[in-house]
């Protein structure tokens, strides 16, 4: 009598199904993870469409997508980047995406007139461009995208947008003599930036200057004292040392001014925050002559210059 054993045999056919069920699943989750989804899409407008006075607006950023009918390198990106599902959700919610695609034949149509404005005002020379601003067209961050991106390589763009939108919102504040605004943009800014490197600096000393203006001699102190603790600047007479020095009291007018040592891309910005200390001391020529100092020497289109700016519009004294 033969023993048969007992183990219980799985038919190959249910086999068959359990593996092709896996490997379905495992395609779905890489498309959904690294491929571009076709059925996802930037929510893009035309410009000639969309009023950015609005208020509606003003909280976003601006992207704007420079691209053009017929171009490899532009359909390249529409159908792997700019569909990648991270690019598109971080792009809808967070941005206002503004399409600016040049077509054949649209030169003498209102809406090419438009385009060619847009791509002659963000100096756009090659396609496609990523141009990000605020509403009211000061540029951010600008992705030259002609040589191909990833759409890693996109996110960390609208990354670096989304950081540097504080410090940009902050200096328009402060051209306009908002310095309760400014000091909120800036102190955003900061909390989203390394704060041990030298660029981080600038923002600190603005938003510092935001708070001496309002008289919050605390906030001030502590964002001059977090300067001053920067290895860079913590020992000798490096600048922007000197700046902090002169706005916690500990150095005059004539002594910051022998700091800057006549150096072209140190004068501009001394001068401005002579001219805010005259301000605020109600030295109102003074001011002006400062303020004017500031803008000598240095280009129309310059942080500081456009900062001068807005304080001699403000006083009615722009020549």
């Amino acid at each position: 009598m033969n023993k048969q054993g007992s183990t219980i045999s799985t038919p190959v056919w249910l086999i068959s199904i359990a593996v092709i069920l896996l490997l379905a699943r495992i395609v779905v989750w890489y498309m959904e993870t690294y491929q571009p989804q076709e059925a996802l899409g930037i929510n893009w407008t035309e410009p000639s469409k969309i009023d950015l006075s609005g208020r509606e607006y003003q909280s976003k950023l601006v992207l704007y997508y420079f691209t053009a009918e017929g171009s490899e390198a532009c359909r390249a990106m529409n159908s792997t980047s700019l569909l990648n599902k991270n690019v598109v959700k971080l792009v809808n919610e967070e941005f206002l995406p503004i399409k600016i695609e040049s077509k054949l034949n649209d030169e003498e149509t209102e809406v090419g007139k438009l385009h060619r404005e847009l791509q002659q005002k963000y100096m756009v020379f090659t396609l496609p461009v990523l141009v990000a601003t605020l509403p009211d067209g000061k540029e951010v961050e600008t992705q030259n995208a002609y040589a191909g991106v990833s759409a890693k390589q996109v996110l960390r763009f609208l990354e670096r947008c989304q950081k540097r939108e504080g410090y940009e919102r902050g200096i328009d504040y402060l051209a306009h003599r908002q310095y309760a605004e400014a000091a909120r943009s800036f102190e955003y800014w900061l909390r989203l930036v390394d704060n041990t490197k030298r660029d981080s600096t600038d923002g600190a000393l603005y938003c510092a200057l935001s708070y001496y203006m309002l008289n919050q001699d605390k906030n001030m102190h502590n964002i001059l004292e977090s300067v001053l603790r920067t290895k860079q600047f913590s020992s000798g007479n490096r600048w922007p040392k000197p700046l902090a020095e002169f706005m916690l009291g500990e150095l005059d007018a004539e002594g910051l001014i022998k700091a800057a040592d006549r150096e072209s891309n140190r004068e501009p910005r001394m001068y401005y925050f002579i001219a805010m200390h005259e301000l605020k001391a109600g030295n109102t020529l003074s001011a002006i002559e400062n303020f004017k100092l500031a803008q000598k020497g240095t280009f129309t289109s310059s942080e500081v210059y456009v900062l001068a700016e807005g304080q001699l519009n403000a006083m009615n004294m722009h020549q």
